[in-house]
């Protein structure tokens, strides 16, 4: 199985900047669209959009569709719920009505569980009670299959970055710690934010972020081949839910 996650697009229409993320997505997706073998999936893990309007969103709607792999989005802090559940209506776990935008995809011998993080009060992560209960409904109704998990805010401390622990407490933090102890089979956490590539545990949970799409807005060391090009992280699953993670380094 092989998961292609791309993050922070950070689309913009009225930032001098905004230009030049455009065109790193327009690589992104063809590089992506160029691999072989294929992604099974593509999954985007927040900030879509930099300041959550329409126009940003018809923006990334228009290239994140040319995508030939099935794709799947989540919010991040800078992403407008109404305004990505219009842009992507018919994609999994984007249902009118829902508080959260969260979902889970069961594949063969795999299930990928996507969670929301976002709030409308801070730019840090949170996992209240209801989606909490999501989290623990989701992993405890299928214990034997191996289980991926998708958000934008990492809940442990990133290392060098400008603002290490990303969530809003660390109470919330263990609280996710409890229900990952009890279901072995999940097996890594996947996210955004940081906008660099790093890696961390919660618990005996392997975590990991990816560099930021938007190459004028990455954080962290990388390859100088990097430098100003679109990367993103290709995850491969093996059958027992071990994964290997690479970063992909793009054309411009």
């Amino acid at each position: 199985m092989i998961i292609a996650q791309i993050t922070d697009t950070h689309i913009s229409l009225d930032d001098a900047r905004g230009e030049a993320r455009i065109r790193d997505l327009e690589a992104c997706v063809k590089d992506l669209n160029a691999l072989q073998p294929q992604p099974d999936i593509v999954i985007h893990t927040g900030d879509i959009v930099h300041n959550g309007e329409r126009a940003e969103y018809d923006c990334a709607a228009g290239l994140l569709r040319q995508i030939n792999a099935p794709l799947h989005v989540i919010p991040g802090n800078r992403d407008n719920r109404a305004e990505l559940r219009r842009a992507f209506a018919d994609i999994t776990g984007l249902a009118e009505g829902d508080d959260f935008i969260q979902f889970k995809i069961a594949l063969p011998g795999l299930n990928l569980i996507a969670l929301d993080s976002t709030t409308d009060t801070t730019n840090k992560g949170l996992l209240c009670a209801e989606r909490l209960a999501f989290l623990d409904h989701a992993l405890g109704e299928d214990p034997d299959t191996p289980a991926l998990l998708f958000m934008h805010h990492a809940p442990v401390d990133i290392v060098d970055a400008i603002d290490p622990f990303q969530f809003i407490s660390r109470d919330n933090a263990d609280e996710i710690a409890e229900i990952i102890a009890k279901n072995p089979q999940a097996k890594a956490l996947i996210c955004g934010h940081s906008h660099r590539a790093a890696t961390a545990k919660l618990g005996d949970l392997p975590v990991s972020t990816a560099p930021s799409v938007a190459s004028n807005l990455r954080q962290g060391p990388l390859r100088n081949e990097a430098e100003g090009v679109p990367v993103y992280e290709i995850h491969e699953v093996g059958v027992d839910g071990g994964i290997r993670t690479v970063v992909r380094v793009g054309d411009r």
